[in-house]
């Protein structure tokens, strides 16, 4: 417990002496999964379900079971992310396959020549990301994974972006997992994460995470924490905070099935989610 609280206060210090990190990568900061989202954005150590293709394809490689997630979450009232996750087992040595796919739409974006003129044009704005993976163990402890994502929109003149990762998991023990991966955005602009995952009582689970980027002489960090409290064996709730902002949520699991819901609190208005599991 100890460790755990020193590291934290680590992530803190680092954070507050670097800028902002989120402030020259945003995009990366909208929240795929409404769980994630609602423990602070701690994907590098949260994300256990196929949307870990998109956080840390190393992370549910213990897993071998088919899954899917799918899901909405509206940034305002004129933007919405719609988003599908599915993953399956492959039989080579144990190794699984994540496929994703993220649609992010905004609309009535309204362009002029200044403030209080007519608008000349209204446009629509889209943009569609594709999203594989691979991740095994490589021991029962280790595992590792790579992933692969393109990236196409409708207001971009050069050709389609292509983003890859890739990351590590650690398990030393039951309750505690060590996490971290790192993209290449292109152009030289990467994004290293580490976070760490503890079980500090049966039924709370804390979490930490630290995002680093540089991009042409950029520098900048944020930390991230998030908290869940598991109910039963059926019900958990979530809480998280990372750059000014506080996020709730909810996680109900069925037999087969499950619901994922969250809150956020945003400078720029509340962010609502859902997804729904298939496990």
């Amino acid at each position: 417990m100890k460790r755990l609280i020193i590291l934290l206060i680590i992530f803190t210090c680092v954070s507050v002496a670097g800028v902002n990190v989120f402030d020259r990568f945003d995009f990366l900061n909208l929240g795929i999964a409404p769980y994630v989202q609602s423990v602070g954005q701690t994907g590098v150590v949260s994300a256990k379900g196929p949307e870990s293709v998109y956080y840390n394809p190393a992370l549910g490689a213990k897993r071998s079971d088919h899954s899917a997630l799918i899901g909405s979450t509206l940034l305002g009232y004129d933007q919405q992310v719609s988003y599908g996750y599915y993953r399956f087992p492959v039989a080579y040595r144990g190794s699984l396959l994540y496929l994703g796919i993220v649609s992010y739409q905004m609309s009535g974006i309204e362009l002029r020549r200044s403030q209080s003129a007519v608008p000349d044009s209204i446009l629509n704005v889209s943009q569609m990301m594709f999203a594989g993976g691979l991740s095994r163990l490589l021991s029962p402890e280790v595992s590792f994974g790579l992933n692969v994502n393109l990236i196409l929109d409708n207001f971009s003149a050069s050709a389609p972006s292509v983003l890859f990762g890739a990351g590590l998991a650690w398990f030393p023990k039951d309750d505690i997992l060590w996490g971290g991966s790192l993209k290449y955005l292109g152009d030289g602009q990467l994004i290293s994460s580490l976070g760490v995952e503890s079980r500090i009582l049966p039924q709370w689970t804390v979490k930490g995470q630290l995002d680093i980027g540089a991009s042409d002489g950029f520098f900048g960090t944020q930390s991230k924490y998030g908290i869940d409290y598991n109910i039963n064996e059926t019900t958990a709730i979530q809480m998280g905070y990372h750059d000014q902002m506080l996020s709730l949520g909810l996680r109900q699991s069925f037999e087969t099935w499950g619901i994922q819901l969250s809150y956020t609190d945003t400078p720029i208005g509340s962010r609502y989610s859902v997804g729904l599991e298939l496990l």
